[in-house]
């Protein structure tokens, strides 16, 4: 079966064709060049990468999601990353650069998605622009040199944006359907972006897409459920393994009381994440069992300590735009992986970014036929779990997203002005409607 496409949409499709091959070029040197001696915390693997990479040999291995090395249930993290990242550890020779080619992989699709989320916004070259900035972007690539989440969080939160305005412009129940599907999925990758699903999915349902009256509440209820079904078999599969209830993952205990103790409440290290806050803490039985009494004694050192939460919280947000102690951030970020040097790169790539951003948010601002919401929620969804948690640098991938696409679209907006032309590319979201916005079709 032969497929045809316009000429408009052949020449959009070689165009990201090749910024796809770009990215992947540079993603491939990067491991090539900086990871074939380990990471540069100077092991193989740093941090949760160690985790990441031995779950997915487990599973590869058939032996379920175990702990590393010694055995028994475990879900740290939330279970897509590993099941991604498994098939590279059937491969013959070094099995860590297997995965993290897998992670380019992973990275170059998520260039390939912001540039149709561009598209989707803003047009053809918005779309080019955008992926072209994804492509070469420091703190996109570097984490596609990694086994963690990033890479695949990058991937989902882009498709969910791209659905989501897709799902404006025609908004049938499969299309909110296909939202929430990927959004559960996403979900699996990174716990804290089911935020999303309340932020986003729900107020772009209720105000932004057109329906009206019971369709704007069935419309919810599918995206709801959806999201939930998504997420329902790995509920269920830990519900039947642990003592404690555990939704997405066992993390949520550690991750609190790691953030919440006079190491990380202190000047030097305030707002970020000490393992050594755990080392008090009697923590006995399986995963869930243990989570729950640092998820415990997490929630009673902070009432203990109320006084002090409104300074740690502001740092935890300076600390993950960039705004507080940038160059320690990058000296922290060495313990993750990332070379010290790419990270101030990508700090000094990521200040006129965010300034164009805001330019192009005034742009669709304007333009009024494309509702800028989802894209900012990403914003508030990383400034709330920054607050909640703590702040890093890899925490702000889901906004970069965002950033990059709005980015895409002052610097489309410029050239318009500078070199006027005939608009004859694809019209954005809600540029026209082709379904009655009174029911859904």
């Amino acid at each position: 079966m032969k497929i045809s496409l316009p000429p408009e949409a052949r020449r959009f499709v070689v165009g990201l064709g090749l910024i796809a091959l770009v990215a992947l070029g540079l993603r491939v040197t990067y491991i090539v060049v900086a990871k074939a001696d380990g990471d540069a915390c100077g092991r193989a693997l740093c941090g949760d990468a160690f985790f990441y990479s031995n779950q997915a040999n487990g599973l590869s291995l058939g032996k379920g999601f175990q702990r590393p090395f010694t055995g028994g249930e475990a879900a740290d993290h939330p279970p897509l990353t590993a099941i991604v990242v498994a098939p590279a550890s059937w491969l013959p020779g070094d099995t860590v650069m297997a995965q993290r080619y897998a992670m380019a992989l992973v990275g170059t699709a998520a260039v390939v998605m912001i540039g149709l989320l561009g598209r989707e916004v803003a047009g053809d070259r918005a779309g080019w622009i955008a992926a072209g900035m994804a492509a070469i972007y420091p703190n996109l690539w570097v984490n596609d040199a990694i086994v963690m989440s990033e890479s695949l969080t990058a991937l989902g939160v882009a498709a969910t944006l791209w659905l989501t305005y897709r799902m404006i412009r025609r908004p049938t129940l499969p299309a909110v359907a296909w939202v929430g599907a990927v959004l559960g999925l996403t979900v699996l990758v990174r716990a804290e972006l089911a935020l999303l699903l309340p932020l986003m999915v729900v107020p772009v349902l209720w105000w932004c897409s057109g329906l009206e009256g019971r369709d704007r509440v069935r419309a919810c209820a599918v995206a709801v459920g959806v999201t939930v079904a998504m997420l329902l078999p790995w509920s269920l599969y830990n519900t039947a393994r642990f003592s404690e209830p555990v939704t997405i993952s066992t993390n949520d205990g550690l991750t609190l009381i790691g953030a919440n103790c006079d190491a990380v409440y202190s000047e030097e290290g305030i707002g970020l994440w000490s393992g050594r806050c755990a080392e008090h803490v009697a923590a006995t039985g399986d995963q869930s069992e243990r989570s729950a009494a640092y998820r415990r004694a997490a929630v009673s050192y902070i009432g203990d300590h109320l006084h002090r939460v409104p300074a740690v919280a502001t740092a935890r947000v300076g600390r993950v735009w960039g705004l507080y102690r940038p160059a320690q951030m990058a000296d922290y970020s060495v313990g993750e992986g990332r070379e010290r040097a790419v990270s101030l790169l990508g700090s000094l790539a990521y200040y006129p970014l965010a300034v164009a951003a805001v330019i192009g948010a005034v742009v669709l601002r304007r333009r009024r036929r494309v509702p800028l919401w989802p894209l900012a929620a990403t914003t508030v969804m990383v400034t709330i779990t920054a607050a909640a948690l703590y702040g890093l640098t890899r925490f702000r991938v889901p906004a970069e997203v965002a950033i990059v696409v709005l980015a895409a679209v002052a610097l489309d907006a410029g050239l318009r002005r500078w070199r006027p032309q005939p608009d004859v590319e694809r019209e954005p979201a809600m540029a026209s409607r082709t379904t009655p916005v009174t029911g859904l079709g």
